[in-house]
């Protein structure tokens, strides 16, 4: 329930921002596309640089644990 929730909210902002940017309705496909590819590789150059920073640096961990907490 929480999840289709989520997803009725998030429908709800890309028509807000599709409408505010004045998006046309043949180039929004194209749009979320490169946004959610965009956002996987961010997301996976993060994931690596953490992973990198972790194996080099060991102390990072402490950092990482204080930023969690």
């Amino acid at each position: 329930m929480i999840e289709k929730a989520l997803s009725i909210g998030n429908l709800f902002v890309f028509v807000i921002i599709f409408s505010t940017f004045g998006v046309a309705a043949d180039l929004q496909h194209r749009v979320l596309f490169w946004g959610i590819l965009g956002a996987l590789v961010m997301r996976a150059g993060m994931i690596l640089g953490g992973v990198w920073l972790i194996t080099n640096f060991k102390w990072v961990m402490y950092l990482f644990g204080v930023y969690l907490l």
